[in-house]
């Protein structure tokens, strides 16, 4: 490594080389002293001779480290500036063409998504995260609401925003935080593919479940798959008195929007998973009401079956956050309220395949199916302790899995 690059890479370097300078001067002095003692010529000539140049030297060693790290960060930035052009004109591109059939389907918005955290994030300026997020979350409700028509104003906004960006610096001292790249990423409302479901091993690997149309809501109640968490905080939460069903979420929402259009009287059938001790759906539950929890800034609001936010103390939420989710950083937890019907500590299976989503409707033909297994179970009253097998409505149980049986 020569001179100019060590001094350039680091100041540590740079000092090195001085102090070099400065003992190769010194040891100079001391042999021309040396060398011409008692002689007419005068040292102090050549000895300022020297001085001079080593000074010369090293003026000329900063100039140039200050000139090469100018040029160096003038091409850094015409090279970021046409990734920048790039990945904004093909973002800006595949947004629009988004509306070329008057839809924004659940797979192009993940394809949108994949584009921001795949490239995008990497050049947006820390003073556009906020506005890119907000106008996210507007495009979300939007398409969730299924009023396409209004998309192109949001989509204006986002462009415009990019095109501002692009007049900042394209080199930026101020990093992005954790929790803006958090916020943009629960910005985007959207539930995971139907193929996203991991590595399944043969005994789980089965095909997706069929579309069932002829479920009636009037006739039948609506059947969810409901993944448990946490199977020992779950079960000591229902002994505590707390019969709740419970999912967390960090900056996104997906989950509770599914959740919230869970009714009174639907049927939701607990799981879990092997990996935590589980042999397909353990519990059989009918809904009460659903209960929704959200953290912003440093209130708390509950909402009840839908109806409007209310606050609620830190003390009173503790009691329904299952997974201590609030203390961790979660900005919901949303919990549906249940009445336990059945439960096996050996599980009952799981005939329709894994399931790997959090909450999801459950096919009602494998619905009527794990009915039938669970009203096999015998009567008993619930009592967690030990986590016993019982079944609380054992007519009940069988009435509806024959209902669901003829239907199927």
């Amino acid at each position: 490594m020569n001179i100019l690059k060590g001094a350039k890479e680091s100041w540590r370097t740079t000092v090195k080389w001085l102090v070099i300078f400065a003992i190769v001067l010194l040891a100079m002095l001391v042999a021309l002293n040396i060398f011409f003692s008692g002689r007419t010529i005068l040292p102090s000539q050549i000895i300022g001779a020297l001085i001079g140049a080593c000074l010369t030297a090293i003026i000329t060693m900063f100039l140039l480290i200050g000139q090469t790290e100018s040029q160096e960060n003038k091409d850094k930035a015409i090279k970021i500036h046409e990734q920048k052009i790039r990945v904004y004109s093909s973002f800006i591109s595949s947004l629009w063409e988004t509306l070329a059939d008057e839809k924004l389907e659940d797979e192009e918005l993940r394809e949108l998504r994949g584009k921001v955290f795949n490239e995008l994030i990497f050049y947006l300026h820390p003073e556009s995260i906020a506005p890119f997020t907000e106008i996210v979350g507007e495009i979300c409700k939007i398409q969730q609401e299924g009023e396409m028509p209004k998309l192109t104003g949001p989509f204006a906004s986002l462009t415009g925003i990019l095109q501002d960006d692009l007049k900042k610096d394209a080199v930026c001292e101020k990093e992005v935080g954790s929790e803006e790249i958090r916020k943009l990423w629960g910005a985007f409302t959207v539930a995971p593919a139907e193929d996203e479901k991991g590595e399944l091993t043969e005994e789980e690997r089965s095909e997706q479940p069929p579309v069932f149309s002829g479920q009636d809501p009037e006739v039948l109640p609506q059947t969810w798959h409901f993944n448990i968490l946490d199977p020992g905080s779950q079960i000591k939460s229902f002994r505590n008195g707390i019969s709740e069903l419970s999912l967390i979420e960090y900056g996104e929402y997906w989950r509770t929007l599914l959740l919230e259009q869970v009714r009174k009287g639907d049927l939701v059938f607990a799981f879990i998973p092997q990996k935590k001790g589980g042999n397909g759906y353990h519990g059989l539950f009918e809904v009460i009401g659903t209960r929704v929890i959200n953290a912003k800034e440093d209130e708390l609001y509950q909402r009840l079956d839908g109806g409007d936010p209310e606050k609620i103390s830190l003390q009173e939420a503790e009691k329904y956050d299952v997974y201590d989710g609030l203390e961790d950083g979660a900005s919901v937890v949303s919990n549906i309220i249940v009445r336990p019907l059945a439960y096996s500590t050996k599980g009952v299976g799981n005939p329709g395949g894994v399931y790997r989503k959090t909450i999801s409707r459950y096919w009602p033909g494998y619905a009527g199916e794990l009915l039938k297994r669970f009203s096999v179970l015998g009567e008993g009253a619930v009592n967690w302790e030990g986590e016993p097998s019982f079944n609380t409505a054992p007519d009940k149980v069988s009435e509806l899995a024959r209902r669901f049986g003829e239907k199927a």
